[in-house]
């Protein structure tokens, strides 16, 4: 163990002298992340009402919302639009599940449990939430991309290839972020050392797990090429690029289809609208990080709840807008027996 800890020693203090961030080293950098070490900061107002109240509320919601369409899915058609819509909501499912669990233990658990078994779950959890959002992301360009299209060319297309290339993206972001954190145990002298002007909101014991930042993470050309740009594009190519442009397109086919009295389709602009605008908060976050700024605490945390909104709530645009969708997953769904018909569009 004494070795180990000076193995880390010289670590640690090879990050201080190479890496310096806003005046403060790499580590001391880390040990004041809220977001990082969550589990030696106390629980804040902020943090209490949005994580602990809010996010719990809508992750319960989405839940049973998800769990609802994927049980009652297998009632319909069975098409491509059924399928890409079980597995969008499995995905959402799980990311509610991950967003609950990185946040939501800190506020209800006992301070035994967060700080020695939640640290290493944080080792874990937020490589699995960025690529399980990304995934999400691509799942729902997906839908709502087959969606426009049937519209326009009255015709319906396979995305089995596309999803197996959105898996392979989220894998891609996942792994190498695995990489990225270390955890360590530090003593409450080791971390005063570190930090001379500790910030009294810092709740440290006798000895601490502390997750920091690996060389990797810090390493140049692994951060402009992979923590900026190929994360950037891959979770917020759907908000800059795709989804203006469908729904832009989409709303003008409305107006032409409503002009000319022909079964229009309001649900893609309508959804496109809610995804781009309630993704803008963890846009802002990848903006002022890419900028080399540290993000508000409480701009990070309604980023997550906007996330846990756009998993839960698409189900209600669903229900609302598509009657064939509300019809499908009626209650007396299952003992209609159902007859195919040859529709108008061919």
């Amino acid at each position: 163990m004494e070795g180990h800890m000076d193995t880390a020693g010289d670590i640690l203090e090879d990050m201080s002298e190479n890496c310096t961030v806003l005046g403060l080293s790499c580590l001391q950098t880390d040990l004041q992340d809220a977001f990082l070490n969550p589990h030696l900061f106390p629980v804040t107002q902020d943090q209490y009402l949005v994580d602990g109240l809010l996010l719990m509320v809508i992750s319960c919601l989405g839940a049973i919302l998800n769990t609802f369409l994927i049980f009652r899915l297998p009632c319909s058609s069975g098409s491509a639009d059924d399928s890409i819509l079980r597995l969008q909501s499995g995905v959402d499912l799980l990311l509610l599940y991950i967003l609950a669990l990185r946040r939501i233990p800190l506020i209800l658990l006992d301070p035994v449990f967060t700080s020695t078994i939640f640290p290493y779950i944080l080792l874990y959890v937020p490589a699995i939430e960025a690529g399980v959002t990304t995934l999400s992301s691509f799942f729902f360009i997906i839908f709502v991309g087959g969606r426009h299209l049937r519209q326009m060319e009255r015709k319906s297309y396979k995305c089995l290839n596309t999803i197996l290339f959105s898996i392979a993206l989220a894998f891609a972001v996942t792994v190498p972020a695995l990489f990225e954190i270390e955890i360590m145990d530090m003593s409450r002298d080791d971390i005063e050392e570190n930090l001379p002007n500790m910030n009294t909101t810092i709740s440290v014991s006798e000895d601490n797990l502390v997750i920091l930042h690996t060389d990797m993470f810090h390493q140049k050309t692994y951060k402009d090429m992979f923590r900026m740009l190929f994360n950037f594009l891959t979770s917020q190519v759907a908000v800059v690029w795709i989804l203006p442009i469908l729904f832009l397109h989409s709303r003008n086919v409305y107006t032409l289809n409503k002009k000319r009295k022909n079964p229009s389709d309001l649900l893609t602009p309508i959804i496109s609208l809610f995804f781009i605008l309630f993704s803008l908060p963890q846009l802002s976050v990848f903006m002022i990080h890419i900028l080399l700024y540290q993000p508000p605490d409480l701009l990070i945390r309604v980023s997550g709840l906007c996330l846990a909104c756009i998993a839960s709530f698409k189900i209600i645009f669903y229900l609302i807008f598509d009657s064939s969708l509300r019809r499908d997953l009626s209650p007396n769904c299952c003992s209609r027996t159902r007859i195919a018909v040859p529709r108008d569009d061919f």
